[in-house]
């Protein structure tokens, strides 16, 4: 019971460690990982991996949390980033538990789902809405597009990462 609950006091501390790291890299500049035009939320897959090997609630207050901080760096007003990600984590989850089997094809069509559904919703809110309707399409077809597939891709090391995490022996 000890060495079960020391791994998962270890596994937290190192998604921790993980998810401070990728907040940091995508809001600080410090590392580009663009390509052209494509911008990855390496948070999105990390929190789709993470949700593959958690409990729904764990996911969602997980997603809560990576949210806040994200809309922390925002200049605007704006819970976006916390609704979204949040339910990332959750449905992310219930669909692995309900619908999904725990591999790494459902984690890409999962991670895949979830950044479009991230894009699609950020383009409703902000580009779709009282901006002109070339720019709208320019936003989705030249940067959301391509951002969400070259973010899908970074779930593969991730959900190998989560899987190796979660199978650690201590003692």
């Amino acid at each position: 019971m000890n060495q079960n609950r020391s791994r998962r006091y270890l596994v937290a501390l190192l998604n921790f460690i993980i998810f401070a790291f990728l907040l940091l890299a995508h809001y600080s500049g410090a590392f580009h990982i663009s390509a052209i035009r494509a911008n990855p939320v390496t948070l999105i897959p990390f929190l789709v991996a993470f949700s593959f090997f958690n409990e729904e609630w764990a996911s969602a207050i997980t997603g809560m949390t990576v949210g806040i901080f994200m809309d922390c760096t925002v200049t605007r007003f704006s819970f976006f980033n916390t609704v979204v990600i949040m339910l990332i984590g959750l449905f992310s989850s219930l669909i692995v538990r309900h619908l999904f089997n725990n591999n790494l094809r459902s984690a890409i069509a999962l991670s895949l789902i979830s950044t479009f559904f991230y894009f699609v919703v950020r383009w409703i809110l902000f580009h779709a809405v009282g901006g002109s309707i070339e720019d709208s399409i320019f936003y989705l077809m030249y940067y959301a597009l391509p951002s969400v597939i070259y973010t899908t891709l970074f779930v593969i090391p991730f959900y190998y990462l989560q899987k190796k995490f979660y199978e650690i022996k201590i003692g």
